[in-house]
């Protein structure tokens, strides 16, 4: 007779739930991995054929908005994040956008006022912290740096991951923490798993800056070729590499 362990139930229901996922869901599930590669352009043109066909998905939208705000295009980015809010107005993501975009337009108050409310709203410990951690840095943008790094702290007790851990170097190197800062990028690129490509790359860059400035130019060399491994296309780490290579013969 055959014998159902807790393994092969586990299994079968584990199948179910998979089967059961959506096609908007997959689609979304596609998305995700496009941005989580760095490929914003790609990701654009997906998630805008996304919504022609999911019309009321604040999801695709938000991921549009968020990839027009990395390549700078403001304007697409707040009508997606505002589109987010008219579709759902508990969808915490579209307050966590329309602040990134105000932080970036210097419009401190606004930015603030949204940060807080997507926090308020989030509805889980890892969008909680992402939302948190947006706040440390529009204090370090405010020049606040030790109000940054205690923000930051508080992102890293939910999600104990590297891009946060590159923000908390970069707010201790701001605040004159140069070696505490060291260790902190260190840790990040050692220990520390990325959610995206772009932080482990610049990551690596800014400890290349970091030992440049200090005249280390054969640790500034090994990690601005680390940041290019991940990023072959960034002129500015090529830049950085060739000013390097010079000073490290």
């Amino acid at each position: 007779m055959f014998k159902i362990t807790k393994v092969s139930i586990f299994l079968f229901v584990f199948a179910f739930f998979i089967s059961c996922k959506s096609q908007a869901d997959k689609d979304y599930d596609e998305l995700k991995k496009m941005i989580n590669s760095d490929r914003c352009s790609d990701a654009i043109q997906f998630a805008s054929k996304a919504i022609e066909k999911y019309p009321n998905d604040a999801r695709f939208y938000y991921k549009r908005g968020y990839c027009y705000y990395e390549k700078n295009n403001l304007y697409n980015a707040k009508l997606d994040f505002a589109n987010c809010i008219r579709i759902d107005p508990n969808f915490a993501d579209g307050y966590y956008g329309l602040a990134l975009v105000f932080d970036e337009e210097e419009q401190y108050d606004l930015a603030e006022k949204n940060f807080n409310k997507a926090i308020e709203m989030a509805p889980n410990k890892i969008r909680k912290s992402i939302y948190i951690s947006g706040l440390a840095n529009l204090y370090a943008r405010k020049k606040d740096y030790k109000k940054a790094i205690e923000t930051i702290k508080k992102a890293i007790e939910l999600r104990d991951e590297g891009e946060l851990y590159f923000q908390l170097g970069r707010y201790l190197f701001l605040d004159g923490q140069k070696q505490e800062a060291e260790k902190t990028w260190l840790k990040a690129v050692n220990e520390k798993k990325f959610t995206q490509i772009k932080f482990k790359h610049m990551t690596y860059a800014v400890l290349a800056d970091y030992y440049f400035r200090e005249k280390d130019y054969k640790k500034s060399l090994e990690n601005i070729e680390k940041a290019i491994e991940l990023a072959p296309d960034n002129n500015l780490y090529i830049r950085l590499y060739n000013q390097i290579k010079l000073l490290a013969k």
